[in-house]
């Protein structure tokens, strides 16, 4: 499957940008690659008095530019200028808590133009320049953590902007969620990774795809499945996941970016050939996205699990920084420092040691907001990933990330 190439191509490429090593819609054929260009002129911190919310504000405003072509859609420079449901997805999201319904509707219009090809609500994972420079989806398989996240986008977007549209959207998608990505296992309802992982006689699971938030909205908007059923899940295989050894001697509380389970038993697995049971570029957003179910639902499971998963603040407490991917033992694999983790890290402390969060975001996230000609941007101004992590990161730390559901 491509998606997995390209996973593995991306990680690639984060691992050579890490920093130091630690003591209106056209048609596919129409989509030109835009060159964006990283001037070496003085790269300057932003002065530390902004507030983490304007931070957000300004880099949103570079960002549009720089990374959403006109047309909507968003566009990864590190990547041969690909575009994932996960890229729409992020700027879905972003548009919507900031209230920018231009930039919303030009890229959701976009993605259901482009990626939702398939014959059902859901979205084509990958799209980009094949080998005949035409441009077009490169893997129809769908994600499924992407697919949730616009879904919960469009809910968001009904209750901000009214339209009825994006709720019928989003109820559409959800009930083909439900139906190629779910599956029992031992009688109990489980996300897998996507269409792709629900067919396979071991399902693929992603942990950092798990959103208990966004399940309690969904059983609202869709009434039809039970979606609580899934909060239910996605904490169980999280306690287990990251409590149980998998393919190690031994684990040490980290989620992991893979694994798999029997179907009839609910038995943890390793996960299939070329995907791994690191903590690394997948398995940081698992923190992030428990956070917000306790910040948004005061769920204490996740109170519970972000305490219980320590050992990256230990690190941090002691070394100073953490390594960019851990063996699911604790044993760093990538050596050096990768900014993107603390975007999911800093979901961890403030719920877990609140009083150590404002030291995190100083040390590791506030420093990397940078400007350079005109521009804000978090770390690397050509970094897609880092710029919604980190962006994501702080919006969690500063409390700006609403639940417009409510």
């Amino acid at each position: 499957m491509q998606r997995r190439a390209f996973l593995r191509r991306s990680l690639a490429v984060l691992a050579t940008a890490a920093l130091p090593t630690l003591a209106s819609c056209s048609t596919a054929a129409e989509q030109p690659a835009r060159t964006v260009t990283h001037s070496t002129t003085s790269t300057s911190v932003v002065p530390p008095q902004l507030t983490p919310d304007t931070m957000l504000t300004r880099s949103w405003m570079s960002y549009r530019v720089q990374f959403i072509q006109s047309d909507g859609r968003t566009m990864d420079p590190l990547r041969e200028m690909a575009t994932t449901s996960e890229g729409q997805s992020y700027s879905l999201l972003k548009a919507v808590w900031l209230d920018d319904r231009n930039t919303f509707d030009r890229v959701l219009g976009w993605t259901n133009q482009n990626l939702r090809v398939r014959g059902d609500a859901l979205f084509a994972f990958l799209w980009g320049r094949r080998g005949d420079d035409t441009w077009a989806v490169l893997d129809a398989n769908c994600a499924s953590d992407a697919d949730q996240d616009i879904a919960l986008a469009l809910i968001f977007a009904h209750r901000r902007w009214g339209m009825e549209l994006y709720l019928r959207q989003a109820r559409a998608i959800l009930a083909d969620l439900w139906r190629l990505t779910v599956v029992d296992v031992a009688q109990q309802p489980m996300l897998t990774a996507g269409n792709w992982a629900a067919v396979e006689e071991h399902p693929t699971l992603n942990p950092s795809y798990f959103a208990p938030y966004a399940y309690r909205i969904f059983a609202e908007a869709d009434p039809d499945h039970p979606w609580m059923a899934l909060v239910e899940s996605a904490y169980d295989v999280l306690f287990k996941a990251s409590g149980q050894r998998l393919d190690r001697g031994e684990a040490v509380g980290l989620p992991p970016n893979w694994c798999a389970i029997n179907r009839q038993t609910g038995q943890l697995l390793a996960p299939g050939a070329k995907l791994d049971t690191n903590f690394g570029y997948d398995a940081f957003r698992t923190y992030w996205r428990i956070a917000l179910d306790a910040q948004w639902f005061n769920e204490p499971r996740a109170t519970r699990y972000l305490t219980q998963s320590d050992f990256l603040r230990k690190v941090w407490q002691k070394e100073g920084a953490v390594s960019a991917v851990y063996s699911h033992d604790g044993i760093p694999v990538v050596l050096e420092e990768a900014a993107v983790i603390y975007g999911g890290l800093i979901g961890n402390v403030m719920v877990a040691e609140p009083a150590l969060a404002s030291r995190l975001f100083a040390e590791k996230l506030a420093p990397r907001f940078l400007q350079q000609d005109g521009r804000t941007f978090w770390d690397d101004p050509q970094a897609y990933y880092t710029q919604n992590w980190l962006w994501f990161g702080v919006g969690l730390y500063a409390e700006q990330l609403g639940n417009l559901a409510a």
